[in-house]
């Protein structure tokens, strides 16, 4: 079971023996393959990279994805979304980078703010500044420091061990 965060999974073919793991209230069935699921509060996601799986539902419906599939769904509500997704844009982190595009700035700050033990605080009208990015997450400079080089904006100290984000 999932409970927040991402996992990607690599998993060998056996009919026999499905593997399952729950994302929220659906649970991802699979014989073998790779695929990456993701929890954020109740917004969850499955993307798959290789192979098969089915995502079943809470009440039991079963939905057969395929490699390129992504599923965006929200826990304990009926529906789906899907679309197509680039599997090298899929698992970034798992090579120390995230990719971001025309993200809302303050996402892309809740996203980092996994990466650094300062606490990030977003400005709300960072909302409606858009930017597409490939952030590194390994290097000698602080998250923080890559932010204030990398995106529009200013970094302003607000207490201990938190800095706020705001609009240059």
């Amino acid at each position: 079971m999932l409970d927040r965060g991402q996992a990607y999974f690599a998993v060998h073919h056996d009919t026999a023996r499905p593997f399952e793991v729950g994302v929220g209230d659906r649970q991802v069935v699979v014989t073998g393959t790779r695929f990456v699921t993701t929890l954020s509060g109740d917004a969850a996601s499955v993307a798959l990279l290789q192979g098969s799986v089915s995502l079943r539902s809470g009440s039991g419906q079963m939905l057969k994805m395929k490699p390129g599939d992504g599923v965006a769904y929200r826990v304990k509500q009926a529906g789906q979304s899907w679309s197509r997704i680039d599997p090298v844009e899929t698992a970034p982190w798992r090579e120390r980078r995230l990719v971001f595009r025309d993200a809302p700035v303050t996402e892309v700050v809740a996203q980092l703010s996994r990466y650094t033990p300062v606490r990030l605080v977003a400005d709300p009208a960072l909302a409606r500044v858009k930017i597409t990015a490939v952030f590194p997450l390994d290097g000698e400079d602080s998250v923080v420091e890559r932010i204030d080089r990398l995106l529009p904006v200013a970094i302003t100290p607000s207490g201990p061990q938190t800095v706020t984000v705001r609009p240059e």
